[in-house]
């Protein structure tokens, strides 16, 4: 029926919507579809990264153990090719193919400062690390720290321990990102687990999303009778 020209989209996340109008402007139904837009020529192969010589750069001074945590802790930022270069890198096990991939990442976003763009992003991964990591996940591996290193600090945080008979949820809203205004995102500690929270909900383009998070978080669900089951 229709095009939609994406050229001049960066490689990012994005959102299409699609709505029915009446006559009287009156939206009959519509339609949302995340899609990613991704500029091919910034892709680098293994092959390009064997070839890079990062001697003598910030990467040098890492340990292995650092190089590699480091990496791993990229993917909430990385576009999709990049988390796949990840995944192979982990099975790779090349500390070398590591460590010129933390390089040339961050040379791309910053070529004449990396080491800059590099230790900024790290300050955010250590406080992740210290606030929200577990004894099974590191923190950017967890709902909240994928988010806050993806979206950065949110501007207001409620919890939400002590409302009767539902689950523990804490509440993150960001005046705004890129082009949307009051996002929100809910957290539920499912096992009551505070360092363990998942994302249940948000309005935020591109992420989950459900209206009726707070009722699915009851603790008990009523029968027909009205009788609360447990």
């Amino acid at each position: 029926m229709s095009e939609v020209n994406v050229a001049d989209l960066s490689s990012d996340n994005n959102e299409l919507l699609l709505e029915v109008r009446n006559a009287q402007n009156e939206v009959l139904c519509s339609r949302r579809a995340a899609f990613y837009r991704n500029h091919t020529h910034e892709s680098v192969s293994l092959e390009q990264l064997n070839e890079l010589n990062t001697a003598h750069t910030f990467v040098s001074s890492l340990s292995d153990e650092q190089v590699t945590f480091y990496v791993r802790s990229l993917r909430p930022i990385a576009r999709p090719d990049e988390r796949d270069i990840i995944i192979n890198l982990k099975k790779n096990g090349d500390i070398q193919y590591q460590r010129n991939f933390l390089y040339n990442f961050w040379t791309q976003r910053d070529a004449y400062n990396p080491e800059t763009a590099f230790l900024r992003y790290k300050k955010e991964v250590d406080y992740v690390e210290s606030k929200y990591a577990g004894p099974i996940y590191n923190g950017f591996e967890t709902d909240r720290g994928r988010v806050y290193l993806q979206y950065g600090a949110p501007n207001s945080v409620d919890f939400a321990d002590f409302e009767r008979d539902i689950k523990p949820y804490e509440i993150w809203q960001y005046y705004q990102i890129k082009s949307q205004n009051n996002v929100i995102f809910v957290f539920s500690d499912d096992d009551l687990m505070r360092n363990d929270m998942r994302l249940v909900h948000s309005d935020a383009n591109g992420e989950v999303r459900d209206p009726e998070w707070k009722s699915r978080l009851l603790k008990y669900n009523r029968n027909n009778s009205g009788a609360i089951d447990p």
